[in-house]
């Protein structure tokens, strides 16, 4: 919005004598703070904040012990999450359009809650609890959407899933069942028994089949097996696989087999005891089933377990395949009866969930980035992470600090590199070195196609078409010197709807706190300064398109205090006893920083106004394209629209120093005549306002032999300017030479 680049001059030409011509706001700019471009092309001052939840009842509380009362009265069963003195931090806030839109979800995270949004007749609902209470640790809390439900990320508590009715999970899962435990047919100690006949010995179809050598009976064969399970949860999503369980076998055995007996020596005298017995069955009559049980406990959100075992290792490669899927994870006991032909697809590799610092969503599916590891997951299941997804993009092994799905690219930032892992199965591609990105939630895609992002010096854009851009040199010394950057990996930003420009929120030097927001509408910037630290935005998922933001603010609050009299004192013994008595409440005042959620741009009388400061400051101006003729400045004009607004301040410089000369501040009134008589008559039902009108203010500026000049408008409350003009004249004595540095004057 600041039109030329801070290092540029605007050229005014002018011809001997004196002229008047009329410039835009926006095409004289070097500074705008707390303004804003028209759709007319004029700049007026942005409209402040208001709650999205607005204020209730009186309701009692209790903070560091004192009683007091707030403004609002909750329904049984909910929570507020702030606007109480000390009230926690909002770390986070998201808004999704879920079940096609038809569910408009709002997230909070205030401090060690996650709070839903539950509709205005019933504000705010708790729906999980014993998270961090920590923002600051890494970067801000990361949300995105993939299938139908929110996933949220904070780098040190595991990431959830949320539905649209508030149900939360954790996504995934970030370890493992134990082996399963499993038992089948034994061996017999006893030589006269025949093979399989002990543990647990039922009849079945697992095994080899085949013949014996020495005849043609039919046999089970020695084989060998092994299992592994993997945990399910209610979204689908699956676990890594647990450790494989030992061995479980079965020995050889055939069909028609023949018992040897007697067992003992007593049974030998008894001739009614046959010495052997041949007995005629069918391999599936055979000891040929085994019993696996779940060993350990399993997490809470888990729904059911699959189970996996190997073909015959004896024969085949041991490759782990899908035995059955059972619901109910607690202790469950499954006998196996499906034969190794019967057996399911191959199991996948999965990883553990990791405490990711940075999420995104890409083509249906959930990117994460945990130190110098990226995982994706399987598209529509975001806890799902195949081991065949994890790259790491940098070949130094550089942490990842930031991700961005533009264009269907997917792109992983390290601070110092760019770099493209689209495609899963291929080798990242470097697009830049020296490049990178320090703040994950300042990336955004522009309406103009370009992806625009923060790094440690500068705003940088890219597109297929013109690569790398810095787009920050209008501001580069704002971003270069005027930022904190210990707190750059903070800044949150959005894309603003209604005018389509970037915005984002970071911590000015010497603070911690997002109180600037830098807005470019992709021609040049322009800075809001609203009085709040801006912990998150985000843009409603809905068609209002409002922009909400998590915001803390001062504010004073009061209290009821118990008050006491210091008059009542009796001797006891050489101690002298003091018991005050109690006198009844009295009010006291606590400053404090309450943080709530706005809505942006939508300034309502019942939101207590900040403190800002509307700014307008021009570029240097000069007479000629050299700027080595001096002028004089005798006039500036301000063509103003009507505000309700008593006067703004002009402040004047020259020759390239922002130190105002010695008649700053210049005072001028910034309402038309008779806007105040106008609103003084009105009467309710009768009377009528006039479209706002266009008049203008001469502010006498006196400036003599200047080679360059400027101008500041500011005032703390809002103003509207349409255009400017100018009344000046070359100098009449003196000449060029005389303003060339190390010139000779001949």
């Amino acid at each position: 919005m600041a039109g030329p680049s801070q290092r540029a001059v605007v050229q005014i030409r002018v011809s001997g004598g004196q002229a008047e011509v009329q410039y835009a706001p926006t095409t004289l700019a070097y500074k705008i703070q707390n303004m804003e471009i028209t759709p007319e092309g004029t700049l007026r001052a942005i409209r402040g904040a208001c709650l999205y939840e607005p204020d209730r009842g009186q309701d009692q509380y209790n903070v560091r012990g004192i009683t007091g009362f707030r403004q609002m009265s909750l329904p049984e069963g909910f929570e507020m999450y702030s606007r109480d003195p000390g009230a926690p931090t909002i770390y986070g806030l998201y808004h999704a359009g879920l079940l096609k839109g038809r569910a408009p979800t709002l997230v909070v995270r205030a401090g060690s809650k996650l709070y839903l949004h539950a509709g205005w007749r019933r504000s705010w609902k708790v729906i999980y609890t014993d998270l961090t209470d920590d923002g600051r640790a890494g970067y801000p809390d990361m949300f995105t959407v993939v299938n139908d439900q929110i996933v949220w990320a904070n780098g040190i508590d595991q990431p959830l899933s949320i539905s649209y009715d508030g149900m939360v999970i954790p996504l995934g899962f970030n370890t493992a069942p134990g082996a399963p435990e499993v038992a089948g047919p034994q061996q017999p100690t006893d030589r006269f028994e025949y093979p399989n006949s002990e543990g647990y010995s039922w009849t079945g179809r697992i095994g080899s089949i085949g013949d014996f050598v020495d005849n043609n009976d039919g046999a089970v064969l020695e084989g060998r097996w092994r299992y592994a399970a993997a945990w399910e949860d209610i979204k689908g999503n699956i676990s890594p696989l647990s450790p494989e369980s030992v061995d479980i076998s079965i020995r050889a055995q055939r069909a028609n087999f023949t018992v040897f007996g007697p067992r003992t020596q007593s049974d030998v005298a008894n001739p009614m005891l046959p010495l052997e017995v041949d007995i005629t069955t069918k391999v599936d009559d055979l000891p040929r089933q085994f019993v696996v049980k779940a060993s350990g406990s399993a997490p809470e959100h888990a729904v059911a377990c699959r189970l996996y075992r190997t073909p015959d290792t004896v024969r085949f490669p041991a490759e782990l395949r899908l035995v059955d899927r059972i619901a109910g994870t607690a202790n469950f006991t499954y006998a196996d009866n499906v034969p190794d032909s019967r057996l399911g697809a191959p199991v996948e590799s999965f990883e553990p969930v990791p405490l990711a610092d940075v999420i995104i969503s890409h083509a249906g599916a959930l990117v994460m980035a945990d130190g110098p590891y990226v995982y994706r997951s399987e598209v529509g299941y975001p806890g799902t992470l195949p081991s065949r997804f994890v790259v790491i993009p940098d070949p130094d092994g550089a942490v990842v600090t930031a991700l961005a799905s533009h264009n269907g690219r997917l792109i992983a930032f390290t601070e110092r590199a760019m770099i493209d892992i689209t495609n899963p199965e291929m080798p990242p591609v470097i697009l830049a070195k020296g490049i990178g990105c320090v703040a994950p939630r300042s990336i955004q895609g522009l309406p103009s196609g370009t992806l625009i992002w923060l790094s440690r010096d500068a705003f940088y854009g890219w597109n297929e078409g013109n690569g790398i851009v810095k787009l920050s040199d209008p501001i580069h010394r704002k971003v270069k010197t005027e930022l904190a950057k210990g707190a750059l990996r903070n800044a949150v930003s959005v894309i603003d709807p209604e005018s389509r420009e970037y915005r984002c929120a970071v911590a000015p030097a010497g603070s911690f706190e997002n109180t600037l927001v830098l807005c470019f509408d992709g021609k040049g910037w322009r800075e809001l300064k609203l009085g709040y630290d801006i912990t998150d935005m985000c843009v409603t998922d809905d068609s209002r398109y409002l922009v909400l933001f998590a915001g803390g603010r001062r504010r004073q609050i009061e209290l009821a205090l118990p008050g006491f009299v210091d008059n009542t004192f009796s001797t006891l013994g050489d101690a002298l006893t003091h018991t005050p008595e109690f006198t009844g409440p009295v009010l006291d005042l606590i400053d404090d920083t309450f943080y709530d959620v706005f809505v942006m741009g939508h300034e309502t009388l019942a939101e207590e106004p900040q403190d800002v400061t509307y700014e307008f400051k021009s570029a240097w101006l000069r007479g000629d394209d050299t700027a080595l003729k001096p002028i004089h400045v005798h006039n500036l004009y301000i063509g103003m629209v009507d505000e309700i607004n008593q006067s703004i301040d002009v402040n004047v410089f020259s020759n390239g120093s922002f130190a105002p000369d010695e008649d700053s501040p210049r005072t001028v009134r910034a309402v038309g005549v008779g806007i105040e008589d106008l609103v003084g008559d009105l009467t309710i039902g009768t009377g009528k306002v006039h479209t706002r009108r266009l008049f203008w203010r001469r502010v006498p500026i006196g400036l003599q032999s200047v080679n360059t000049w400027a101008f500041e408008l500011t005032s703390n409350q809002p103003f509207h300017v349409a255009a400017f003009a100018f009344q000046t004249s070359f100098a009449t004595m003196g000449d060029e030479l005389g303003r060339i540095p190390l010139g000779e004057d001949e």
